[in-house]
């Protein structure tokens, strides 16, 4: 491939730049590919139209936003949108 996905130290394992752009195409590849497997099974009820998620900031980054950006790669007919609040 040319360019290194991983940064590993002696206790963690992250995603480098390229990592992080890399996994955002194949989450929404996998996606397209299980809407193209519901649809050849005539399964036409996956999940369509726009979510919008408001959460603080720090918990939005650390907890949501995996969780809708897995949503997303599955469900490649939704739109998500989000609103951050600053907790005072």
């Amino acid at each position: 491939m040319g360019a290194s996905l991983l940064r590993r130290t002696t206790r963690k394992v992250v995603l480098t730049e390229a990592g992080e752009r890399y996994l955002v195409v194949v989450r929404r590849v996998l996606g397209e590919l299980a809407q193209a497997d519901r649809e050849a099974r005539g399964d036409t009820t996956a999940l369509a139209g726009a979510l919008t998620v408001t959460a603080p900031l720090s918990f939005g980054a650390r907890h949501v936003r995996p969780i809708v950006g897995e949503h997303l790669a599955r469900y490649p007919e939704v739109h998500a949108s989000s609103c951050s609040s600053i907790a005072w």
